[in-house]
């Protein structure tokens, strides 16, 4: 994610000039579009390389700007990429939806790498999914 060959188009992200700063730019824009359709939906990121790391949960999509002060607090680059240590974060947010509700959890998977336990994340989902 510290690579610069992507960078943010907006210029409140230009602290994180990189693949990093366009990753938080993605979820910023995700965020106003779905502010658009019920400002009273909440979301959750959950930050991943070797180990995972919740960042939020339960923000508000209209809290646009407490979502961009958590992302550039706590998201930095890191060295490598394991899809799986996210998944396994966000299982208890997705088993912590009520069966019945209106809420449909989505997961965006942000990534600037090759996941490299793919074989083993295949697998987990597979698992989970049967």
């Amino acid at each position: 994610m510290s690579v610069d060959k992507i960078k943010p188009t907006r210029t409140d992200l230009q602290s994180n000039n990189n693949m990093l700063g366009a990753a938080i730019e993605a979820v910023l824009n995700y965020c106003e579009v779905r502010k658009e359709k019920n400002p009273q939906e909440k979301c959750a990121l959950i930050g991943y390389e070797s180990s995972a790391e919740l960042i939020f949960k339960d923000k508000k999509v209209s809290d646009l700007e407490i979502i961009k002060e958590e992302c550039i607090r706590k998201l930095k680059p890191k060295t490598t990429t394991y899809f799986l240590n996210a998944f396994k974060e966000a299982e208890p947010i997705i088993n912590s939806v009520k069966k019945g509700t209106d809420y449909i959890p989505i997961i965006i998977l942000l990534t600037d790498g090759l996941d490299m336990a793919h074989q083993k994340t295949c697998d987990y989902i597979q698992d989970e999914v049967s």
